[in-house]
């Protein structure tokens, strides 16, 4: 029989017990920059990848260790500025690009790398994300940063770059220019089989590099040459599940009754798997597969036709959610008619936030149903 002590120890023990399972989804070891060997005492040193445990510079680049054990490298406080970390007391700091007046010569760029806790498994899907901020004290931003995956580490000391295709990116690689927020850099991927290391970093050659400077004014002359620097914080890497889609960004629909693959007469159905942007209509590749078997139900009954229906949450105007969702029932009936459906056989509707599924959750209530007739 449990007495009260017992039981406070019993409780305490299966909270750090979740806690363990939960952290061990994550392949990334030190995600936070916590552990380190040497609390950093200086910047940009050949030796600053020696402070952070798990993590090393991969080129001749020097990355800054930033942790708020350290007077001349701390948090929120250093040279860069002043940010607090995403979580915990430490972050790392990296060049992502940096204007050079010379065109001949290669833009200086930095990145991080770890070894995965484990190598990926081939045809798997995984969730991959990071935290990032522009340092305070930058002149410019810029875009191309973005998340690899090797099976090697790319270990090259005669080169400040790596112009590779990354599996994970920004959102439309867009420049990230937030100084006072850290923004997420999140998606999915599918392993090759054989990835065993994570690198950070812009993967951009310098000609696909867009320069943006928050002064028009300011001229770049030899002694100052503008860099987009930033602060790197909580890497993520698991098997892909869609409750990280909440997380990055995107919307999924929630559960009420599911398209199955088949389509009768008078059904009335959620896709599932149809997942958008947050706040756009723009239909993201992970719901390919569920609107091609829609496509394959409509092709073996020619005589059914769709109501598409698109309905949001109360977030935002009712006029701009009536036009977010009319068009994303218009964004499914696109698909369907360039995969060869007859546009007769589909009407669509928007209802913004007029039919909630829910009172409670905003995420049953952006959905798309559609009505078979």
């Amino acid at each position: 029989m449990f007495d009260s002590m017992n039981m406070r120890y019993f409780i305490t023990a299966l909270a750090i017990g979740c806690s363990t399972v939960l952290l061990s989804q994550n392949l990334v070891p030190n995600a936070g920059f916590e552990q380190f060997v040497q609390c950093p005492d200086d910047y940009g040193t050949s030796s600053q990848w020696l402070y952070v445990a798990d993590w090393q510079s991969p080129t001749e680049g020097t990355p800054d260790y930033f942790n708020a054990c350290s007077k001349k490298c701390g948090v929120p406080l250093n040279w860069a500025g002043s940010a607090k970390a995403y979580e915990g007391k430490a972050y790392m700091g990296i060049v992502g690009c940096m204007l050079q007046l010379d065109p001949k010569q290669i833009s200086y760029r930095e990145y991080i790398r770890a070894r995965l806790t484990d190598t990926l498994e081939a045809g798997e899907t995984y969730y991959a994300s990071v935290q990032v901020r522009l340092a305070l004290s930058c002149l410019a931003a810029c875009n191309g940063l973005g998340i690899y995956f090797s099976s090697t580490g790319l270990t090259n000391r005669n080169t400040v770059n790596y112009p590779l295709s990354p599996q994970i990116t920004y959102v439309n690689n867009e420049a990230i220019a937030d100084k006072d927020r850290w923004t997420q850099i999140c998606g999915t991927f599918t392993a090759k089989g054989d990835e065993a290391f994570i690198i950070i970093g812009n993967f951009l050659s310098d000609q696909q590099i867009e320069y943006r400077a928050f002064d028009e004014n300011f001229i770049a002359t030899q002694y100052v040459n503008p860099m987009a620097y930033y602060l790197i914080d909580d890497v993520f890497v698991a098997p892909f599940d869609t409750a990280f889609y909440k997380d990055c960004g995107f919307i999924v629909a929630e559960k009420t009754r599911f398209f199955s693959g088949t389509l009768e007469p008078d059904q009335k159905m959620v896709l599932e798997h149809l997942y958008f942007e947050t706040d756009k209509w723009q239909i993201l590749p992970e719901s390919f597969n569920e609107l091609n078997q829609l496509v394959e139900q409509m092709n073996k009954n020619p005589q059914l036709e769709l109501n598409i229906h698109g309905h949001a949450d109360q977030t935002g105007s009712e006029e701009h959610n009536i036009i977010l969702s009319e068009n994303r029932a218009i964004a499914v009936k696109d698909y369907l008619v360039a995969k060869g459906i007859l546009p007769s056989r589909i009407n669509c509707f928007g209802h913004g936030s007029s039919q909630p599924f829910d009172t409670v959750s905003h995420q049953k209530n952006r959905r798309v149903e559609i009505v078979v007739e």
